[in-house]
């Protein structure tokens, strides 16, 4: 299996669970997994290390090799440099309660929307290297970077935290 991912629901109204196994994405229906789509020899499915679910039932593929991708029914698009992302593997993807796509490799980056054409690079101090994201209850980001510490970020701040805040060591 290259990646397990559960939908919490936050996009959806009904819990799943998603396994990318080349070349297909299956759904566990319990009490199995069904093919939801299937990718004819394509890249899609090579060194997935995330996936997650926007709205609509979109899903947003984070790959090691490939870029980033968007699947919706049928169709499939890739994200790569032409669409702002750098050239570095993507390690990780967020769809955030306000629909924002984020994507990180080496440097953070946000798309506006699921139906932007490119994504920013954020401008964050001391982040690089980012492995991990996610969105707490009040609505902040928090991104882990291999070495720097975690960083959370708010609507009107931004503040990292590191071994000096008490973490045990830099890479989360």
């Amino acid at each position: 299996f290259q990646c397990i991912v559960e939908n919490n629901t936050r996009h959806s109204d009904v819990s799943a669970v998603f396994v990318a196994y080349c070349p297909c994405l299956h759904r566990c229906f319990h009490p199995c997994f069904i093919a939801v789509f299937r990718n004819a020899g394509g890249p899609a499915f090579q060194s997935i290390v995330r996936i997650d679910e926007g709205p609509g039932h979109t899903l947003w593929f984070a790959s090691e090799t490939a870029g980033l991708f968007r699947v919706r029914g049928n169709d499939i698009r890739r994200y790569s440099t032409a669409e702002g992302l750098g050239n570095e593997p993507v390690t990780s993807v967020l769809v955030d309660r306000s629909g924002r796509i984020w994507a990180l490799a080496r440097r953070a980056f946000v798309m506006s929307h699921a139906d932007a054409d490119d994504f920013t690079a954020l401008q964050l101090p001391s982040v690089d290297h980012c492995r991990a994201i996610m969105q707490d209850h009040e609505g902040s980001i928090w991104i882990g970077t291999a070495g720097y510490g975690i960083s959370r970020i708010r609507p009107t701040s931004f503040r990292m935290f590191s071994s000096r805040n008490g973490l045990p060591g830099g890479g989360v």
